[in-house]
């Protein structure tokens, strides 16, 4: 996988100082973060892992996402950058109950739980501004059944506090992404779930607004 980034040398001392560590290059977008690759942290002012746990397994047993003992089963991880915590106040916890085929990633903005992603395996984890706002969002990369494993992305978008699915599984096809550091930008494919990635289509960056998951060139 790739990744990008592009900024004014001015900028980019600003934006160090404000956290954001823009690059000279970035045209004044926020760097792409590979976040499960990344060096994580444990803010101060954050949410405990404790706090997290208990509230995570509160709301599973609500919704009724799972049945069983998964308190006990529950493994949890945190992913918190110190980047998307400085930007935008983001704590990441990755939930897994292996029983369950479950690999869930909890959303805490300022210590608040406000969203949970659900479903099978989570190939990447990316922290990128999809929407040109200042404030960093985030793209699950997930691959879904066993034998023929397919792919599709699910974006949370800090602006909106909402979860955006876009998924091509009806239609027999994977959903790739390719994060491009140069551009500070995640590039999107389509490909049929049984051919080769040779054949991927290229749609264009990864974006979102009030309607939805969008592309641009």
């Amino acid at each position: 996988m790739k990744y990008t980034a592009a900024v004014a040398v001015l900028m980019c001392l600003l934006s160090c100082q404000s956290g954001n560590g823009v690059s000279p290059d970035s045209g004044g977008m926020l760097p792409v973060q590979s976040i499960i690759d990344a060096v994580h942290t444990t803010p101060r002012n954050g949410v405990s892992r404790e706090e997290a746990a208990a509230t995570i397994a509160d709301f599973l047993d609500e919704q009724k996402l799972i049945t069983g003992d998964f308190r006990s089963a529950m493994k949890l991880t945190g992913l918190t950058t110190q980047e998307i915590w400085e930007n935008a106040r983001l704590e990441l916890f990755r939930v897994r109950v292996e029983y369950a085929w479950l690999d869930g990633l909890a959303v805490f903005v300022n210590g608040t739980f406000v969203s949970f992603m659900s479903g099978q395996q989570i190939d990447a984890l990316f922290a990128a501004d999809l929407d040109d706002d200042g404030v960093y969002d985030l793209c699950v990369v997930r691959a879904f059944g066993s034998g023929i494993v397919s792919s599709f992305i699910q974006v949370f978008g800090s602006g909106m506090k909402t979860v955006l699915t876009y998924d091509l599984r009806s239609q027999f096809k994977d959903v790739l992404v390719e994060p491009d550091y140069v551009t500070h930008r995640i590039r999107v494919y389509e490909n049929d779930i049984s051919a080769g990635p040779e054949t991927k289509h290229y749609l264009g960056y990864l974006g979102i607004n009030k309607a939805g998951v969008v592309f641009t060139n």
